[in-house]
């Protein structure tokens, strides 16, 4: 009897940088945010057409004009910075048995593993708090400063930054339980040699969460809003597998044997599916096998394809010339729980081939 342990724990701190904040503000910007629908006022001190430019909506007069883009580069580049923290602890315990002349070979294993990660952004903007500074200017008091939109590269001053500026938090975990056993040895001598036999049980429990900014989850950042989330799953799966070698050592038949598996899969979050697999294998002489295999396979949905719902993607965007687009993110579809994994991901099976290869 054998145990081995491996205990793995590692931390990354790591930071990059993008370019300067592109700010687009206006009906046609497309953030999909409170920046499309920020008006200028014609009381800001800093707008220089006399009138309000309105982005339309409730409580404004008809939008008069598209978008408004300028890089904020009195903030600097942008900055994000990572702290993650991932550990996995596995162990092994295997040996063997004999019942009678037969020997046969068992494992069990365990793997636990987390992974929590933590993100800072700085350089973005708390988009209510900029409304306030464009809007009308007996609004923007206490602490609101009144900001220059329209002007050059260090119009915007530390006292307007530090008004609409604020620094971005978001964090993500995933853990992991998974615990299997198997076993495998000949059942009986044939006159082509032994048949082999292997079963086994894995058990297995995944959690994922995410938590973004207050701030970007009531969409008030520059950034496609994003809603928290948090999902789970557990998954029963047993399996078994045959071979049987049906001819040996004769005329144009080195070997011949057929194999078979079966596998049923049980997850909590959409259902069961059994899958078969058939295989054989010729091997007419020494140098050349050929290999016939038929197989089914699915693909159960992940808890985060299934648990989340907004969740925020990367903005593209060029320089703020007026060919600048924006790519809005697409909420995706929640995983029915009732639903099968064959309803949810479709099965997806080959047929039979032959693969002929240089055999060993």
């Amino acid at each position: 009897m054998n145990l081995r342990v491996k205990l793995n724990y590692t931390r990354r701190n790591s930071q990059n940088q993008a370019a300067f904040l592109p700010l687009v503000l206006g009906p046609d910007a497309g953030n999909g945010n409170l920046l499309d629908t920020i008006s200028i006022d014609a009381t800001n001190p800093y707008n220089p057409f006399g009138y309000t430019l309105s982005a339309g909506g409730a409580g404004n007069g008809p939008a008069n004009y598209s978008t408004v883009r300028r890089r904020l580069v009195e903030a600097g580049q942008r900055t994000y910075s990572q702290t993650v923290d991932t550990m996995s602890a596995t162990a092994t315990l295997d040996g063997s048995f004999n019942i009678g002349a037969r020997k046969f070979y068992w494992d069990v294993n365990a793997v636990l593993g987390f992974n929590d990660a933590k993100q800072l952004f700085t350089g973005n903007i708390n988009a209510a708090n900029l409304a306030r500074a464009l809007g009308p200017v007996a609004n923007c008091t206490g602490a609101c400063v009144p900001f220059n939109i329209f002007g050059g590269v260090g119009s915007v001053t530390p006292e307007m930054l530090g008004y609409i500026a604020f620094d971005e938090r978001a964090r993500s975990s995933q853990s992991l339980e998974d615990y299997t056993a198997n076993i495998s040895g000949d059942l009986f001598d044939l006159p082509a040699g032994p048949v082999g036999i292997a079963a086994g049980y894995e058990h297995r429990v995944q959690y994922g969460s995410f938590t973004p900014d207050p701030l970007i989850t009531a969409g008030l950042g520059a950034d496609i809003p994003a809603q928290p989330a948090r999902g789970h799953f557990n998954s029963d799966e047993v399996y078994a597998e045959l071979r049987v070698p049906l001819i040996h050592d004769t005329p144009l038949i080195k070997s011949l044997e057929v194999g078979g598996a079966v596998r049923h899969s049980n997850y909590s979050i959409s259902g069961s599916n059994t899958t078969y697999t058939g295989s054989g294998l010729w091997k007419p002489f020494s140098d050349l096998l050929l290999r016939a295999s038929y197989a089914q396979g699915f693909r159960a949905p992940a808890s985060a394809s299934c648990s989340v719902r907004n969740r925020d993607r990367t903005r593209r965007s060029t320089t703020p010339a007026p060919t600048s687009r924006v790519r809005r993110s697409r909420p995706r579809r929640p995983c029915a729980r009732t639903a099968s994994p064959t309803a949810s991901l479709p099965m997806a099976a080959t047929r039979s081939r032959m693969v002929a290869s240089s055999a060993s």
